[in-house]
């Protein structure tokens, strides 16, 4: 009985911590943040709460009505005592060194520690805080600020004034400009990565990173400055966006003309080579001028002794020009994914443009070796179409104008039936695209009361974004997620 108590304990304080969060600045938290510190994460828990389909009150927690039958009469009545921490504003932050901790700050220290006793839970005095263990889990009270730290009871008070004196000494959130004003805007969740403070890990990735490689400066600068993340909810709706700072705090052009990378806007020529099973597609727009040489060398130089062999690549890298597509889906719902035939149970198609004249000259390439070295798996049906058998598994392999195809199924083009529109690809340099239909067989085999919609691209705003979207339903993001894992009896 006494362990069932401590798992439920420990279920309700996660689920406070979990809610608990930052969606504007409380200046006597940021007080207590060091700017300098290698990661800080502030999370909007009223907003996530909400479009989780609960909500926080003077009556305390109240639980998304799915999760109530879940979670117990006992849990649901222990975060309804919950009260005393003002959960609009809490702040995660830690060192490199892995040690970190959540603070925010405490409107009734005397009900919050009534609910800390209601889990059973003994509070002491420590070095000036009131402090109660949880395994080796620790909660701390004074000066009006709730510390939760994920070490023992002394290593956690010892940790905390430390930082508390380093924000002091060295500069706190609240007077770090550019931090604060990030951490102030809006959002649901805000992630800042302080590489400075990571010279081990930056260093690491830097060196991956030759100077004469696009992209390099931006990289560097971002490596000696932070990585931003910001994720918001808005009815059906999850957008994450990642973004780079220099050192200094300024956002940094990471668009392809700053990066030196030359690439072109996605030609839709790929599309209609799709089917109704293609529910994933990526594409990319290559130049003919696209600094292939300069990247291989400077790959190459990382490579060592294979540096050589990498750059046998480099005619063929420099045949490249138009888009790159990758489109894939399963073809038989739920059982493509069990024991069977790769291509019978999934469509795949890989579609790249060359350059005049090349595709026919790498099919008949392609052609002469593949029959040399398997000459029983190989049909030619003409000069632009191959077919390749490699034990259960049939690949598809033709020459359409100047692009080259390999796909899992026949080559048709004229197709209609596809999921995706030209306009979702014509306006990127490269996108990621997932469209799951409600109605589709995958959907309706899982029970899923909702279709899915991603999206991955820059945004037009020094931003990379990744957008998740729920279609052919109503109601809030996390709270559909919560409706069906629930009916699942997961």
């Amino acid at each position: 009985m006494k362990a069932i108590k401590l798992c439920l304990s420990a279920l309700c304080l996660l689920m406070v911590i979990a809610v608990s969060s930052c969606s504007k600045q409380s200046k006597e938290v940021e007080g207590a943040v060091p700017a300098g510190s290698g990661v800080i994460v502030a999370v909007d828990g009223e907003r996530i709460l909400d479009n989780a389909g609960g909500k926080y009150s003077s009556d305390g927690i109240v639980l998304p009505e799915a999760l109530k039958s879940v979670a117990g009469e006992e849990a649901v009545e222990q975060l309804a005592k919950f009260k005393g921490l003002d959960i609009k504003h809490m702040y995660f932050f830690a060192e490199v060194t892995g040690n970190g901790a959540l603070v925010a700050p405490v409107t009734d220290e005397a009900a919050l520690l009534d609910f800390v006793k209601e889990l059973g839970l003994e509070v002491k005095e420590m070095d000036g805080y009131k402090v109660a263990s949880m395994g080796r889990n620790t909660l701390m009270v004074r000066d009006n600020l709730f510390w939760y730290a994920a070490m023992s009871a002394q290593n956690a008070v010892d940790f905390v004034e430390d930082s508390r004196k380093k924000a002091a000494d060295d500069g706190s959130l609240a007077e770090c400009g550019w931090r604060s004003d990030f951490f102030g805007s809006d959002h649901a969740v805000s992630v800042l990565v302080n590489f400075g403070k990571m010279p081990f890990i930056a260093s690491q990735l830097g060196a991956t990173y030759s100077d004469d490689m696009p992209g390099a400066q931006v990289m560097k600068a971002m490596l000696s400055g932070s990585l931003a993340v910001v994720s918001n909810l808005d009815g059906l709706k999850l957008t994450i966006s990642y973004s780079c700072f220099d050192k200094d705090g300024k956002k940094l052009d990471i668009s392809p003309e700053a990066s030196g990378l030359k690439l072109q806007k996605v030609s839709a020529d790929f599309l209609q080579y799709l089917n109704s099973n293609d529910v994933l597609a990526v594409a990319g727009g290559v130049p003919a001028d696209y600094p292939w040489e300069k990247m291989l060398d400077a790959m190459a130089k990382q490579a060592g002794a294979y540096g050589d062999q990498m750059k046998l690549a480099l005619p063929y890298l420099q045949s490249i020009e138009g888009t790159i597509a990758f489109a894939a889906g399963p073809a038989n719902g739920v059982a493509s994914f069990s024991k069977g035939s790769v291509t019978d149970n999934w469509d795949g198609l890989f579609y790249v443009g060359l350059k005049e004249g090349k595709a026919k000259e790498y099919m008949a390439q392609l052609q002469g070796l593949l029959q040399q070295m398997m000459p029983e798996g190989v049909k030619v049906v003409d000069a632009d179409n191959i077919t390749v058998s490699v034990e259960d598994m049939t690949f598809y392999i033709g020459v359409r104008g100047n692009n080259l195809i390999a796909a899992t199924r026949e080559i048709t083009g004229g197709h209609t039936d596809g999921l995706f529109k030209a306009s979702e690809f014509t306006s990127e340099y490269g996108v990621a695209l997932l469209r799951l239909n409600k109605d589709s067989r995958l959907c309706t085999e899982l029970n899923m009361p909702f279709g899915v919609f991603s999206k991955m691209a820059q945004d037009g705003n020094n931003s990379a974004t990744w957008l998740i979207e729920e279609t052919d339903t109503t109601g809030k993001f996390i709270e559909n997620i919560i409706n069906y894992v629930v009916s699942l009896g997961l």
